[in-house]
């Protein structure tokens, strides 16, 4: 009887995933969704309710010119109308009138297509970091020797850093947003990349602190300081105030 020895392959790489955050989406579509409701209303009104205020409203000034008021109550029942007696300011409507609503629903429409080009366009998206670096769902790849520069100055009140990097002799860039993408790796994703490139590559205050070996903190040359989470949740804090 041979002994039989089972051998596996075990990846050792370190992945983390920043997927696309769901509120982030749900808000595009939500206003997307307004947009074109408030589309559809107006044109309703330009091509239903308005035409229909007008017939009212010039019925009305026939039986007014012609002495017979008294007869608006029947007549509007007849035709299903409402009963209050019309009035210039709310029903006289005209040709202008029935342009303006097509005129407005069609810009309301065109200012909700790119939400929902957003919506569409970034489901399933996500940004990953390996041992390496950080690649995306739409195909960049940017290694930790690639990068250029980190800029951070939007980080502590917005929560955007960008990635600026050059491989292959092509320049790219790569956005980390923890409003867009899911807040804890996206903040994972920002440590990290600080403590694989050179402090001199980072545009901004820096997250991490190091120490010697002595236990001394060292800082940047830039004279920018060294922030905590509690300053950055304070910071923005201040800022949404």
């Amino acid at each position: 009887m041979s002994d039989t020895t089972d051998t596996t392959t075990t990846d050792t790489t370190n992945t983390d995933r920043a997927n696309i955050a769901a509120g982030y989406r749900w808000r595009m579509l939500f206003v997307s969704m307004f947009c074109f409701g408030f589309a559809l209303w107006c044109a309703y009104d330009g091509a239903i309710a308005y035409p229909a205020k007008r017939d009212r409203w010039e019925m009305y000034v026939e039986l007014k010119i012609e002495g017979r008021e008294h007869e608006w109550e029947e007549l509007a029942r007849e035709n299903g109308w409402p009963i209050k007696e019309p009035n210039r300011h709310d029903d006289a409507k005209n040709e202008h009138d029935f342009a303006t609503q097509f005129a407005m629903g069609g810009v309301i429409a065109t200012i909700g297509i790119p939400f929902l080009f957003i919506f569409v366009s970034t489901r399933g998206r996500w940004i990953e970091m390996d041992d390496d670096g950080l690649s995306t769902s739409w195909g960049q790849r940017c290694n930790f020797d690639d990068i250029m520069t980190f800029d951070k100055t939007k980080w502590y009140k917005k929560g955007i850093a960008y990635v600026h990097y050059e491989k292959d002799g092509r320049k790219g860039r790569i956005t980390l947003d923890d409003c867009k993408y899911d807040r804890e790796p996206t903040e994972i994703f920002v440590r990290d990349i600080e403590l694989e490139i050179d402090p001199e590559q980072i545009i901004g205050r820096r997250l991490q602190t190091s120490t010697d070996d002595e236990g001394e903190e060292k800082g940047d040359d830039s004279g920018d300081q060294p922030a905590d989470d509690a300053e950055v949740a304070a910071e923005r804090g201040s800022d949404d105030a």
